[in-house]
């Protein structure tokens, strides 16, 4: 008997020892849990902020693209309709970009859009630059033939001057927490715009309706110069509605 109750005696003593370290060691997995959810959070945060930043520099490159990319397309409209070819600081056709050409008229646009000048990029430091090609088609805009034209058209009368430019940013951005991940401070975002000369259906910008009377239109200068000039528009500007032979003098 005494040796069976100094047996169920230490069985008590152990059972009351596990009992205790379990009561010790409870809530230590709790802490690990709690740790690691704020690390997942700060972490999550920090991409947050870092996807922000990136996504509101995206929309400032495509800004600065689609406004040099628009102050491209008007010089050259210019030398197509002035039988010039360096409209705006640059010759179309020829590519080139902002750090090789700061004083050409887009990129005086972007600059002016961007905040500060473009420059050549050097690898992990903050900048852009802007790059300009010349494609020679776009999708979705097809040629001037047929009877009648399509509706937007290549204005392939203005040849041999160049009908399309495009415009690419490259804005190179400061990163943090993604920084880590990828193995660099920045990280390049980019914007593109193409833009064109093309001819589109749009009405007859001088109509004019008397049916008889001479001399309805008289468009005579001073020497070779007429007093009418039009710059773009649909392909017939003019459209005199006149049986007279004389209603036209040019």
């Amino acid at each position: 008997m005494g040796e069976t109750w100094e047996f169920e005696r230490l069985q008590m003593i152990n059972r009351w020892r596990k009992q205790s370290c379990k009561a010790g060691e409870s809530g230590q997995a709790m802490l690990f849990v709690l740790l690691a959810l704020g690390l997942a959070l700060m972490g999550a945060a920090a991409f947050s902020v870092d996807l922000g930043n990136m996504w509101m520099q995206r929309q400032t490159a495509q800004n600065v693209a689609d406004a040099a990319c628009t102050a491209a397309a008007m010089d050259m409209l210019t030398d197509a309709t002035s039988a010039g070819t360096t409209q705006g600081g640059f010759t179309a056709g020829t590519d080139f970009s902002c750090s090789g050409n700061a004083t050409a008229a887009p990129c005086v646009y972007a600059a002016n859009n961007m905040g500060y000048a473009p420059a050549a990029l050097v690898a992990g430091q903050p900048g852009y630059d802007v790059s300009f090609t010349f494609p020679t088609t776009v999708p979705g805009v097809v040629d001037c033939t047929g009877t009648p034209p399509p509706p937007v058209c290549t204005a392939a009368g203005f040849t041999p001057f160049s009908t399309y430019v495009r415009a690419t940013v490259a804005n190179r951005v400061p990163v943090s927490f993604a920084g880590l991940l990828s193995g660099s401070t920045t990280t390049d975002v980019m914007g593109q715009a193409t833009c064109g000369l093309v001819f589109s259906s749009a009405p007859i910008p001088i109509l004019i309706m008397n049916p008889s009377l001479s001399g309805t239109l008289d468009v005579r200068g001073s020497g070779s110069q007429n007093k009418i000039t039009i710059y773009g528009g649909p392909q017939r500007s003019i459209q005199v509605n006149s049986t007279s032979a004389t209603a036209v003098t040019v």
